[in-house]
């Protein structure tokens, strides 16, 4: 699997090949016109093949296998 990102949500220069990695998901929401937000660890424990150089570009891609 190949996960797309800025820098700042691929750990850019801190994850390394090899890490193991847990995948976080965040929605936003309403409720009574109140705002909300919840998190869930949706996938534990990924090896990630190959990891984002911490040179400064846009967009960067993790490669990672479960």
């Amino acid at each position: 699997m190949i996960i797309p990102g800025d820098q700042n949500q691929m750990l850019a220069g801190t994850m390394s090949d090899g890490d193991r990695v847990d995948v976080v998901a965040t929605t936003k929401y309403h409720v009574n016109d109140v705002a909300r937000a919840t998190s869930r660890v949706i996938l534990r424990n990924l090896l990630v093949l190959k990891a984002p150089d911490g040179a400064r570009r846009r967009h960067r891609l993790v490669h990672l296998r479960r």
